[in-house]
């Protein structure tokens, strides 16, 4: 089994880098190198993911029942309340972050599918803006473009 300071200290590094995450304002740029490494994380927990599913199926294993047993049990250590609200705020903070960083991706494949129209100078502009003035006052072809 592993020891309660490993959990906290591995739930502690998750915390920093979801603070990290939310704070980081900057372009971020993805190398091959981190590319790969993102996808083989992805996979191992992909893999650790299937594993502990089936073992908690085999079990009939029900962990939120075991977690509000755990948070209402007047014998729970208050460390142990203290960690299990803490992997609660890490958990839905997580959650958070996947859904905005899904709808942030989702409004990027949208934007590259749109055809991309050249930058206008604003002198264009402005000559497009006063032709539309004229254009309701003496009709479409009074003014030759």
């Amino acid at each position: 089994m592993v020891s309660r300071e490993k959990i906290e200290l591995l739930l502690n590094q998750a915390y920093g880098l979801l603070e990290k995450i939310e704070n980081y304002h900057d372009r971020i740029t993805i190398t091959p190198q981190i590319s790969a490494e993102i996808e083989r994380l992805q996979r191992n927990m992909a893999v650790f993911l299937d594993y502990n599913d089936k073992t908690y199926a085999e079990s009939n294993f029900d962990f939120k029942k075991v977690e509000e047993d755990l948070l209402n049990s007047p014998n729970t250590d208050p460390n142990d309340k203290a960690l299990l609200e803490k992997i609660r705020e890490i958990k839905k903070e997580a959650e958070g972050l996947q859904a905005s960083y899904k709808r942030v991706e989702e409004k990027a494949k949208k934007k590259g599918t749109k055809s991309k129209k050249p930058a206008n100078d604003p002198l264009k502009q402005q000559m497009k803006e006063r032709r539309k003035k004229f254009k309701k006052i003496g009709g479409d072809h009074w003014i030759q473009s």
